[in-house]
């Protein structure tokens, strides 16, 4: 019998990067899948990861049962399509824990609870997972590292540039998420975890700050 030899990658890179890797495997004899995660330490701890998968069917059936114990496995579409799946994963995360900042900030400038703000919000449009986690560390001014803000930028440049070579002229959204982060990178605070975003929007707007909790 043929014995197939299949690879996975499931880091984050830029697309193109999956698809060169995939055409230089298939000349070896190999079939790869990209499939990047999204679900955190948490995520992985429960065998709950949600995994976007790019390639070939018959390459994810060879590998569905490893895949299957570690999340809930999605094939998205051809080679580079499972980092495109992340990339809008991290655009949609990125951009809502900015938002967020944002959100609670303007409520502890007037006045409001924030922590009773989330409160209010919980089980509403507004309400989210990210809500939950990121806007609760925000109010306890917990910046211990899940995902850390360098790598949400990392996969913000990876966004634009795959937006570019795909014929996207503009993706403001994208862009001004791109700046806050960057700028809170210079400011040496990339290490922190990416509700760390709330210091850069204090530092823009001081002296307001959303809490006197102790960081």
């Amino acid at each position: 019998s043929t014995q197939s030899t299949w690879v996975v990658d499931m880091s984050s890179i830029a697309p193109s990067e999956a698809q060169d890797h995939a055409h230089r495997l298939e000349a070896l004899g190999c079939s790869m899948l990209d499939a990047p995660v999204s679900g955190g330490v948490e995520g992985a701890t429960k065998a709950a990861l949600a995994i976007m998968a790019g390639g070939a069917p018959e390459a994810l059936n060879g590998v569905l049962p490893v895949l299957q114990s570690m999340g809930r496995v999605t094939l998205v579409g051809p080679s580079g399509s499972g980092q495109l799946a992340k990339l809008a994963n991290q655009v949609i995360v990125t951009s809502t824990v900015t938002a967020i900042s944002e959100a609670l900030l303007l409520a502890a400038a007037g006045g409001a609870d924030v922590g009773k703000v989330i409160d209010a919000l919980t089980g509403g449009f507004a309400d989210s997972i990210v809500l939950q986690r990121h806007g609760r560390n925000m109010v306890a001014r917990n910046w211990r590292p899940g995902g850390v803000a360098s790598n949400g930028l990392k996969d913000l440049n990876n966004a634009m540039a795959s937006a570019h070579s795909n014929g996207l002229k503009e993706l403001p959204v994208v862009e001004a998420t791109q700046k806050v982060l960057s700028d809170m990178c210079t400011r040496e605070l990339g290490s922190l975890d990416l509700c760390a975003v709330l210091l850069q929007q204090e530092h823009l707007n001081a002296p307001v700050v959303l809490n006197n909790a102790p960081d």
